[in-house]
């Protein structure tokens, strides 16, 4: 896949629904399960700080509507949100 031909429409809302997953709403009304987990199986030195749920909940969206933030340091793209995301 082309990731400069891939059109993906802009996060609206992030929900989180408790064991590190989110529910992530785009412009166009789709919605997407995201399940943070394996970030920190994967990476632990950036993305521990999320098994602490205060942190997890803090969840927001850049400027943009492209990309999941929770502090200066942990962020996730939105490509990836939307490539291992699960339709619901």
């Amino acid at each position: 896949m082309d990731i400069l031909k891939t059109k993906i429409p802009k996060i609206r809302k992030i929900e989180p629904m408790g064991a590190l997953e989110l529910l992530v709403i785009y412009e166009d009304s789709q919605k997407k399960k995201f399940d943070v987990a394996p970030y920190l199986k994967m990476r632990p030195d950036i993305f521990a700080p999320l098994s602490d749920e205060k942190l997890f909940k803090r969840v927001r969206t850049d400027i943009l509507g492209r990309a999941l933030i929770w502090n200066k340091n942990i962020d996730i793209s939105g490509y990836d949100v939307w490539e291992a995301g699960v339709t619901v």
